[in-house]
């Protein structure tokens, strides 16, 4: 199978779905609030952003997906 996969990286990748599913809950309440201003909005799109990036980061190895073949192609 290869090398063992680091349980902290599973754990920061959790946290990460979290953070990036409780940003997109408060986007949704803050674009129907008028009276917040334009920076909160803006800075709650930056942290989704900055989640959704950081999946790209925190992704396993190939050689520990069991769902990948040899190239990394999904099967």
């Amino acid at each position: 199978m290869g090398r063992r996969y680091h349980s902290g990286w599973g754990i920061a990748k959790i946290i990460n779905w979290v953070i990036m599913a409780l940003a997109g809950i408060v986007f949704f309440v803050i674009i129907w609030l008028p009276h917040l201003a334009m920076w909160a909005t803006i800075s709650v799109s930056a942290v989704f952003i900055a989640t959704v990036l950081m999946l790209f980061i925190l992704q396993s190895p190939k050689d520990v997906n069991p769902y990948l073949d040899e190239n990394g192609t999904a099967v």
